[in-house]
């Protein structure tokens, strides 16, 4: 299958994952080696957000926030940044040693103090009725009693009974220090001691004690009890000890039946937990390993932690989390990817080239080839030996099965089948030893693009070289292939943009674009049957090439430097999308929206998806590349600058968590400087005289999704909110009036996969001021004192000085009007195709200031502009102005002049708004139009505005060389225009004129509401 072929078929894999924001669920059966090979590993320290270097516990509740525990404070992480948290006091919990949630969804956090905290509704809170120095441990037994681990013995709280508090009356548990704390599946509490020994409590009653001699040696240090109820002991040694002996059958030590399992050289284990998949995972003083569900033990290499991990825990996403006491906090979390030449342990070398040939994985690299089984383990064969040193860069598999392998300086092209293969070098005929890319064309000729010019090979034979020496091909240096349907073959130079071979083997050089901007190097070239064209990359932009001719592509913001593949949708049964390829993006969108105009190009564009594919390698695709995608297997295989990633449809994406809206802390400051922490599960009450109300809040995500941060606080603000290009904020409140308010965070996906709300509801006591009978007095007994000493106080003083001023207001206002009126109505006179045109304009353009809400002095104004919007036409010729057969160019121009010369005349009057009317009255809002061709808000509003009614009266009104259209028309032609020729803000207000009736009429007095 051609590389051409396979790509296309690659893009319903890659809409598919673009469209999923979640992470895959990670395959029972994958082998140890690719335990984290689809996980990126990002290591959190003191350097990037943690207080401290180390990390002594890690755990998640069930809001799906990260919490960090160590000795210099309790951290809370939300997948963008790191809160130091603080009790409801605002006191620093420092010196955490353990963390647990329990059955009613509350994080218990103990310290290597006497303090115990509480996590509950977004609060924490210190719990004064327990008192036990160094915690270690928490658990919770099946009567929702909580234990805790310390250094004198186990104790207990009872929120059920009178004594809150009371401790385990064991003599051998008494002032000993319990370091483990697990509970059954029936709600019996497991226990390790300081010394080695194991204890079993039911009904805070010690039920079993057993002495550390019955372990076979070994000492244990850590109890786990896993989802099925089978008890573990984690040593000190190297290796793991579960207990087998039926639940009731535990008296004596005697009676216990223990199986041990090796952990190699894993030793001084610190930790178990069983991830989702059944797994049973051990943490220990020099490394990581797994037990699988064969009870195999395998240990982790590769990462970034190799000792001290005291706990690891997964996430409700899928990643996994480690806690090392030196380190700081290592987040493994699941990617998109799948680095298979990892799972190989294939060096870390740049990868040119993928293809599945006769069922294995052939990977073409820097230092030779690499053949993969599709369990991925290495296949080495005499072509592999042979290849060993030299650079393959890329594949293709004709229609006979035969691979051709194009190599770099060593041996040049091959031929491969059936363990046979034949060289075609510089000894052969070739140009050049350095073969750089394939294409198999329809009539089954390989176009082999080469360093020095390319050659066609037919019939397993040189058919012909087109190099400078024999074609017009002046650039042999050959970057990329590609056929349109006819059988013309189009080649991508490295600097002098395409060539084209004719199927009449002439060669014609397209060094240019239509802008006349150089190609330069074209990296990639892809023919688009929907399009009828193809679409050419340069890794500086996007063009399109059609009967020869090429265009740019307007991508406006999008990231488009650095693109290595250009790709175009090939399902037909799907809209058609883009995609590009750059080093370590994939960024996809509708190709009818990208090649719209009227479409600002960004990544708030409807159908922009976007998908990083950086890794825990942090690699990049390899320019030039032979990438592969196997349908019967639904994966893309990429070559990457440092390995081979694949993308797998096939992955489950179901069962992760969500993105959520989350509302951090809610803090009230009061005037006397404390801070009142509330809880968000209630009603706040904020008091009268708070002085500021902070909110903060976010998108909590794990995963890294791509998602919109909005909010509002419902009876204070008037709209929904968006948060640009963050996904955390903070508001601050500090006038609110007496009243009931909510606020409301969403997170909405980009793709609108997802939405979630959070929301908090307050109440602030109204003053007596506030309350609406006592506003209501005042507003009847103040308001008409006032209204009447004020009337009493200035009736005589004013009443004077106001009719005078009134009556030469309007006198001035009449002779204003009807000179303008009579400028206006001169103009018109001189066309005889508008009578009353200047008129009616000036209505339409009223109704539209009226509809911006402009005062009474600028509509009059306003009016005064319009009428006189086509003064100009004074100095417009007879003859030209009323020719009744079609304008010269020269004529046009003249009638054209008509903005410029009233702009002059209105200049005189020393008022610049009269003058922008008729100067931009024919500008358009795309910067198509005339004068001075200014686009959008540039050009002055009287312009846009008087632009809008003069279309609409040229539209409805008869002439004598047309009758005139119906409004319905009329509108549909205005909403067409928006955004194009006329301002989409002025014509919305003109069509909501037009549906409510008005339509100008010249003969109609203008009245302007002088009143308020």
């Amino acid at each position: 299958m051609s590389r051409r072929g396979a790509l296309y078929q690659a893009i319903i894999l890659i809409s598919f994952l673009l469209s999923v924001c979640l992470l895959p669920v990670l395959a029972e059966a994958e082998h140890h080696r690719s335990l984290f090979a689809s996980y990126k590993e990002t290591l959190f320290h003191s350097g990037n957000g943690m207080l401290s270097d180390e990390a002594n516990a890690i755990a998640q509740s069930h809001d799906g926030y990260l919490w960090i525990g160590s000795y210099a404070g309790l951290m809370r992480y939300n997948g963008q940044s790191f809160q130091q948290m603080k009790d409801e006091n605002n006191q620093a919990i420092v010196r955490v040693s353990c963390m647990f949630e329990d059955s009613r969804q509350r994080l218990w956090i103990g310290t290597a103090d006497e303090s115990l905290y509480c996590y509950e509704n977004g609060l924490i809170r210190k719990k004064e009725e327990i008192t036990a120095t160094n915690q270690k441990a928490i658990a919770e037994d099946r009567e929702g009693r909580i234990y805790v681990a310390a250094a004198n013995g186990v104790a207990v709280y009872n929120e059920k009974a009178r004594t809150l508090q009371r401790w385990i009356d064991d003599p051998r548990l008494q002032h000993h220090m319990v370091v483990s704390l697990a509970a059954e599946d029936i709600g019996r509490i497991w226990g390790v001691t300081y010394d080695g020994d194991v204890f079993l409590l039911d009904d805070q009653r010690v039920i079993a004690y057993f002495d550390k001699r019955y372990f076979n040696g070994y000492y244990p240090n850590h109890v786990f009890c896993d989802k099925d109820g089978i008890v573990y002991l984690a040593t000190t040694g190297n290796a793991i000890l579960r207990l087998d002996t039926y639940v009731n059958q535990y008296t004596d030590g005697e009676d216990l039946r223990i199986r041990t399992f090796a952990t190699g050289e894993l030793e001084d284990h610190r930790s178990l937990c069983q991830d989702q998949a059944g797994r049973l995972l051990v943490c220990a003083r020099n490394g990581l390993g797994y037990f699988d569900r064969d009870m195999v033990f395998h240990k982790v290499e590769g990462g970034l932690f190799e000792a001290s991990v005291e706990q690891i825990m997964q996430d409700n996403y899928g990643g996994y989390w480690l806690a090392s006491s030196n380190s700081g906090a290592l987040h493994i979390a699941r990617t998109r990817f799948t680095d298979i030449s990892a799972v190989a342990m294939l060096p870390e070398v740049t990868y040119n080239a993928v293809i599945k040939y006769r069922g294995h994985l052939y990977l073409g690299a820097n230092n030779g080839l690499h053949i993969l089984d599709s369990q991925y383990n290495v296949i080495h064969n005499p072509l592999t030996r042979m290849l060993r040193g030299t650079r393959v860069r890329y594949f293709a598999e004709d229609k006979n099965g035969n691979l051709w392998i194009a190599t770099y300086r060593r041996f040049g092209l091959l031929r491969y089948k059936d363990g046979q293969w034949q060289k075609w070098g510089v000894a052969e005929g070739m140009p050049t030893n350095k073969i750089r890319t394939l294409l198999v064309r329809k009539n089954g000729d390989i176009a082999v693009g080469t360093g020095d010019g390319l050659v066609i090979m037919r019939d397993n034979a040189i058919h012909r070289i087109y190099d400078r020496d024999t074609s017009a091909v002046e650039n042999g240096v050959i970057l990329s292939l590609c056929e349109d349907p006819q059988g013309n073959l189009f080649i991508g130079s490295d600097g002098d943009g395409i060539y084209k071979l004719e199927k009449d083997n002439t060669v014609q050089a397209i060094p240019m674009a239509d802008d006349g901007n150089r190609l330069g190097s074209v990296i990639s070239m892809k023919w688009d049957t929907r399009q009828n064209g193809m679409w050419i990359n340069n890794g500086r932009g996007i063009y399109l090439m059609k009967d020869d001719m090429i265009h740019k592509v307007d991508t406006g913001s999008l990231n488009v430097s650095n693109l290595l593949e250009v790709v175009p949708s090939a399902d037909h049964l799907m809209e058609e999308r883009l995609y590009l390829f750059s080093s370590q993006t994939v960024q996809s969108m509708d190709v009818a929206e990208l090649l719209d105009s009227r479409v600002e190009k960004n990544e708030r564009m409807k159908s922009y998806r976007s998908l990083s594919f950086d890794n825990t390698l942090d690699s990049s695709l390899t320019m030039n590349a032979c990438h592969y995608y196997a349908p019967e297997e639904q994966k893309l295989y990429l070559a990457c600058s440092r390995n081979v990633l694949t993308l797998d449809e096939l992955k489950n994406w179901e069962g992760a968590a969500q993105p959520r809206a989350m509302i951090d802390s809610i803090q009230i400051r009061t005037p006397d400087g404390n801070v009142i922490n509330a809880s968000y599960n209630q009603e706040i009450i904020i008091p009268q005289d708070f002085s500021q109300l902070d909110i903060t809040f976010g998108v909590l995500s794990l995963a890294g999704v791509n998602s919109d941060l909005y909010y509002y606080m419902e009876g204070y603000d008037t709209k929904l909110i968006h948060v640009e290009g963050k996904q955390s904020h903070e508001m601050h409140y500090s006038t609110l009036p007496g009243g009931k308010y909510v606020f409301h965070v969403l997170a909405r996906g980009r793709d609108n996969s997802f939405q979630s709300e959070m929301s908090a509801s307050f109440n602030k006591p109204k003053t007596l001021a506030e309350e609406t009978w006592m506003r209501a007095l005042i507003l009847v007994v103040g308001g008409g004192l006032l209204i009447r000493f004020t009337y009493l106080y200035t009736k005589k003083r004013n009443e004077k000085k106001l009719a005078e001023a009134e009556a030469r207001r309007k006198l001035e206002e009449e002779f204003t009007e009807r000179t303008i009126l009579m400028m206006s109505n001169t103009i018109d006179a001189r066309d005889q195709d508008t009578n009353g045109h200047s008129r009616r304009v000036a209505q339409y353009t009223v109704e539209i200031g009226k509809q911006e809400g402009l005062p009474v002095d600028e509509l009059r104004e306003l009016y005064y502009a319009a009428l006189l919007h086509d003064i100009g036409k004074i100095a417009i010729p007879d003859n030209i102005l009323n020719k009744p057969s079609k304008l010269t160019d020269e004529e046009y121009g003249v009638i054209k002049s008509h903005t410029s010369r009233g702009a002059t005349i209105l200049n005189q009057m020393k008022n610049q708004r009269l003058a922008d009317g008729a100067h931009y009255h024919h500008e358009r809002y795309d910067g198509r139009g005339y004068p001075e061709k200014l686009a959008g808000e540039a050009i002055p509003p009287y312009g846009r505005m008087i632009a809008v009614a003069d279309v609409v009266d040229a539209m409805y009104s008869k002439r004598v060389y047309k009758a005139g259209i119906t409004m319905d028309v009329v509108i549909e032609e205005l909403k067409r225009c928006a955004g194009t020729q006329l301002d989409p803000r002025y014509v919305e207000d003109m069509v909501h004129i037009l549906e409510n009736g008005f339509v100008a009429d010249e003969n109609r007095e203008t009245v302007f509401d002088t009143e308020g």
